[in-house]
């Protein structure tokens, strides 16, 4: 299909320099979202061949795309970019129609709703967290797999040498406490060491102290309103210090630092707030970009149906 696009901002593919690029994106998808979302769209086909796209190739995509030429992506393609951190996505969507219920204090009027969001948000980028942070170690292992030591190797997959009731060494699967795990895989990745005095280090934790009590609520006290403002605040906090953490392995990481895809990865799913989804909504093409959620939308799955009032004795809407 043929997109609606402004010709004078096609000069920001010729701009060499893949961040400053992308961060004249961000800025042209607040005054002109047609000519973003088409950008967009060429930035992440060209990502797709696994390599760094040069100005000229972008501005071939985007001749191609204007003109409404048909444009062949393999279904692997489109799995091995937004797999690393679709979980991440899917946290950043929750928290995101936390904040958009939450800030106009809208959660008195819908307060069981109101209460399962941060709950959720929680949740799912806890998940997402140790999902994102399992997938990096088991990349990093199969690509250092020549120089690991087994003791490393033990560590990475959560084993233990043991000895069975045949007298035989075998390995036996353990579980890390979760802390420590976080910290060991950041140095296994980066070199470099997460520092308690960390700022982000502080999110992270509050962000799990929060999902430890989330997820055991039987027979505990209800939630009120002091605690619910403070999940909400851990929530966010803690989304900002994970998608941090993650951003800085991709960035400070030998592995992902040389690939374009990693960068790509690292700016467009951790740098930026707003969650990349597929537009399903904007021309029948294909479409990745920032969204995000209505009010409207968020109180219809909430409350879908209307309120019913008395009136004259009789009931209705």
């Amino acid at each position: 299909m043929k997109e609606k696009f402004n010709p004078e901002h096609r000069h920001i593919l010729s701009i060499a320099d893949h961040h400053k690029r992308w961060e004249q994106l961000l800025k042209l998808n607040s005054i002109d979202h047609n000519s973003f979302r088409v950008l967009f769209s060429v930035e992440t086909l060209a990502t797709m061949e696994w390599k760094e796209p040069t100005p000229d190739r972008l501005n071939e995509l985007l001749d191609l795309k204007i003109k409404g030429k048909r444009l062949a992506v393999k279904f692997d393609d489109i799995v091995n970019m937004v797999q690393v951190v679709w979980p991440l996505q899917l946290a950043k969507r929750e928290v995101q129609k936390m904040r958009l219920l939450w800030e106009p204090e809208e959660w008195k009027r819908f307060p069981i709703g109101s209460i399962a969001l941060p709950i959720v948000g929680c949740i799912t980028t806890w998940w997402a967290f140790e999902t994102i942070l399992n997938d990096i170690a088991g990349i990093l292992r199969d690509v250092r797999a020549p120089n690991l030591t087994e003791g490393t190797r033990l560590c990475i997959e959560e084993k233990t040498a043991a000895v069975d009731n045949r007298g035989r060494v075998v390995e036996k699967t353990i579980f890390q406490p979760i802390e420590a795990r976080i910290r060991f895989l950041f140095h296994f990745a980066t070199g470099q060491v997460l520092q308690s005095s960390d700022a982000i280090w502080g999110k992270v934790l509050a962000l799990k102290k929060a999902r430890d009590m989330t997820i055991h609520r039987l027979a505990k006290e209800g939630t009120g309103e002091a605690s619910l403002a403070q999940l909400h605040e851990a929530v966010s906090e803690g989304l900002n210090g994970v998608s941090k953490i993650l951003q800085r392995i991709f960035s400070e990481t030998a592995e992902f630092q040389g690939r374009h895809a990693y960068r790509y990865i690292s700016y467009w799913g951790c740098e930026v707030e707003d969650p990349i989804f597929w537009d399903g909504k904007e021309g029948d093409g294909f479409y990745f970009g920032p969204a995000k959620s209505r009010i409207a939308d968020i109180i219809n799955v909430l409350a879908p149906e209307p309120t019913l009032v008395r009136r004259g004795g009789i009931w209705g809407k």
